[in-house]
């Protein structure tokens, strides 16, 4: 290498190699220390205290997951630096004129806005859907749990919030780096109005599922009867339900097609329950024996009412 530095300047070229050597392996240490602190920190992970872990389940699994990404990508970008600076070291890449003139500072400033952007976003996210959770999770206080409805719809509207808020993002960032996003809103549009001509069936299951929502007519954990099924509601989604049958079958039921059903929990409680029975038992006799454990159940005060 110091020959071929000597055919353009034959008379530094000794002390430039010299130079760019000792700033190299000074650049390749403090890369290697910080890149290395970013390692150690991603090893180790936020432990929230018992209590905020009962009152927002999933708040220190989402925060370790912001706090992982945010360390990978200030290591990525460490790496990146560095690179930059041995190419500058060898005269290779002017970094500082770089960082100094439009396109170094411009490009700084477009990632210092999406990383603000990525970072209010992400704590936008964090703290609605762990009010949400802080809502459907169970207390152990005596405050009452929400019920089988509020659950349902919170499920559906945290699920939507989060599509709301990452198209959202995503539009912003890419604004942000300099894409027109008119044309892509202009095209959203158009494609939405296609889609919504050929895509009637789906749109008929959001809205029943809606409206069937808002009557709460049936929520998750309820023994219903759908035409011919009759099971426990397992799923509830924008745009069908989930029934498990007694037989372990389960079933996934478009809105659109429930014109009529029947729920078994509605003012009354009902219990399904599965027994097994050998095969070389009198099945009328196990029959039996149920029927007298029901009728033996229903002669308690508990039951009687």
């Amino acid at each position: 290498m110091l020959f071929f530095f000597s055919l353009f300047d034959p008379g530094n070229s000794l002390k430039f190699m010299m130079g760019a050597t000792v700033r190299s392996l000074a650049i390749i240490g403090i890369a290697a220390f910080v890149s290395g602190m970013f390692s150690r920190w991603l090893a180790k992970t936020i432990t929230l205290s018992p209590h905020t872990q009962r009152n927002y389940p999933e708040l220190q699994k989402r925060l370790n997951g912001w706090l992982s990404a945010a360390l990978k990508t200030a290591r990525i970008l460490t790496v990146c630096v560095a690179v930059m600076l041995l190419l500058s070291a060898w005269g290779l890449f002017d970094f500082w004129n770089w960082l100094q003139n439009g396109a170094g500072q411009k490009t700084v400033d477009i990632l210092i806005r999406i990383a603000l952007i990525l970072f209010f976003s992400a704590v936008g996210w964090t703290v609605l859907a762990s009010l949400i959770e802080n809502r459907l999770a169970s207390d152990i206080h005596g405050r009452p749990l929400p019920s089988a409805r509020t659950r349902t719809l919170l499920t559906l509207f945290r699920n939507a919030l989060a599509v709301i808020i990452s198209t959202i993002t995503i539009m912003i960032v890419l604004s942000e780096i300099g894409v027109n996003i008119a044309p892509l809103l202009a095209g959203a549009g158009a494609l939405g109005l296609a889609i919504s001509f050929g895509s009637q069936t789906l749109v008929k299951d959001i809205i029943t599922g809606v409206f069937i929502q808002f009557e709460n007519g049936m929520n998750t954990g309820d023994l219903v009867t759908i035409g011919p099924l009759t099971g426990t509601v397992e799923r509830m989604s924008i745009r069908s339900v989930g029934v498990r049958q007694d037989t372990g079958a389960y079933h996934i039921i478009p809105w659109s097609s429930i014109t009529t059903f029947a729920n078994f929990v509605r003012g009354i409680g009902s219990v399904v329950a599965n027994y097994d029975v050998d095969r070389h038992e009198d099945a009328d006799k196990a029959n039996q024996a149920l029927k007298d454990a029901v009728a033996e159940l229903m002669e308690t005060k508990k039951f009687a009412g």
